[in-house]
Formats: structure tokens, sequence, C-alpha cells
């Protein structure tokens, strides 16, 4: 093998391992990516705006898109004073528990053990809008934790604005 070819498979195997360290442990919108092909991804599921007192399903999913079993993972649901949630209907592989922050917001903690490889726990909320004064609801806000998650946890969050 000359100099030449050897300079290329080099810069190759480089190349593929910057790519591969850039990927293996990233977060991004609503994903988190390991290494050893574990990605978790957050699906926030809701209108970009509502009425005054419309009523709506949102839907969230927490999912394993990749290769291998994520283990114990646990998310919370966090739903802003101005959507007023009438149910909650979780699916049925989640354990689930109810609570108020103490700023006011309902929180629902759910227990999803470990989700397999392509696999997909979700919630659906049935809720009212309530804006009152303001132009948009606070941050629906999920967040997943799990060991295997880089930083252990993934955050997502959306808000809904005030039709007109």
């Amino acid at each position: 093998m000359n100099r030449k070819q050897t300079h290329s498979r080099l810069f190759a195997l480089v190349l593929a391992l910057v790519a591969l360290f850039a990927i293996g442990a990233c977060k991004s919108s609503g994903t988190a990516v390991t290494a050893d092909g574990r990605s978790l991804n957050i699906e926030i599921d809701v209108p970009t705006d509502l009425s005054e007192g419309d009523t709506h399903e949102l839907k969230v999913e927490v999912a394993n898109r990749g290769i291998n079993r994520m283990k114990d993972v646990v998310f919370e649901v966090e739903m802003p004073n101005e959507l007023i949630v009438l149910s909650s209907v979780p699916g049925a592989d989640l354990q689930a528990s109810e609570m108020m922050t103490s700023e006011g917001t309902k929180q629902f903690i759910y227990r999803a053990g470990d989700i397999s490889a392509q696999s997909v726990s979700h919630v659906r909320y049935h809720v009212r809008a309530a804006f009152g004064a303001r132009d948009r609801t606070g941050d629906i806000k999920v967040t997943a934790w799990s060991e295997d998650l880089p930083g252990n946890r993934l955050v997502e969050h959306k808000h809904i604005t005030l039709r007109r």
C-alpha cells in the first residue's frame, strides 16, 4: 500500500470517528441518541393555536427509536395553568400519578419502565383553553429520565397561542 492510499484511509477513518462522536451522544429537538444504538424521542402533538374556551386533545409520546432497549424510563408532563385538563388517558404500559407544582401547574408523572426498541409510550389529554389576558399558554413541558440518556434526561416543550 502506498503512502497516498494510507493517508486516504486514515483520513476516512478520522472522518468516520468524528461523525460517530458527533451523533454518538447528542440531544436535539426532542431526541437523544447514544453511541450504543439507543434513541429516545419526545413528541408533543398540540395545535399551534386555540380560541378561548376551545377543547382539544393533546398527545404526548415518548418513543425508543433506537435498536437497543432504553432502561427504567420515567417521564413527567407539566401542563400550564392556561390549559385546564378535563381528562388524561395514559397508555396501558404506564403507571401514573398526578400532583400540583409550587407554581400551581399540574404535573403528571409516568413510569414507563424499560422501553423496547421501536416502542412507544403515550398519554392523551383532553384540555380546555383558558388564556385569560395572555396571548399564549405557558410551556407544555415534557421531561424524560433514564440512566441510558446523555446527561440522564431529555426535555421538550411547546406552547399554544391564542387564536383571534
